[in-house]
């Protein structure tokens, strides 16, 4: 005797299958201090394995902090399609800094918020608070977040 289920159908006609795939992990990854570099763009990492290997590997880059400059430069080169941006995405960038910018970051910040750019600002030992709430997207409990304490591992 078959039971029928009473999971809510599948979206778009799919069904549930023991065999479905996820789609490949999708992040894109720039550094900057005084001049922003793309690491990897969304579409490098064909798998998570990769991804999370890339990110054990990626050096520190110390320098200037000219925050307002890396995000148009993510705006400009990374929120793209021909580097794997998925138009029907969700578009959501992290920013991590360990200061105080150098530079305007007001209206760089809401150019991707415009841009329907979802941003998270996170701030670690000496990162500027007022700066990390205009940078995130509202509300600011969700999209900031400043740990003072943290410390590079000692592998660094």
């Amino acid at each position: 005797m078959r039971r029928e289920s009473t999971r809510p159908p599948p979206p778009h006609g799919r069904r549930h299958t023991a065999a479905a795939t996820r789609p490949p992990p999708h992040g894109c990854l720039a550094q900057y201090s005084g001049d922003p570099k793309t690491e990897w763009h969304l579409n490098s990492h064909p798998t998570r394995a990769s991804l999370l290997d890339a990110i054990a590997n990626l050096p520190y880059k110390g320098g200037n902090t000219m925050t307002g400059m890396a995000l148009n430069y993510i705006l400009q080169n990374n929120f793209k399609t021909n580097v794997g941006m998925r138009p029907q995405a969700r578009k959501i960038g992290i920013l991590v800094t360990d200061g105080k910018s150098q530079d305007e970051i007001v209206s760089t910040s809401q150019m991707l918020r415009e841009n329907d750019i979802e941003l998270y600002a996170i701030g670690v030992k000496n990162a500027d608070e007022n700066e990390l709430r205009s940078i995130a997207t509202d509300p600011d409990d969700i999209h900031m977040y400043n740990e003072k304490s943290w410390r590079l591992p000692p592998t660094c």
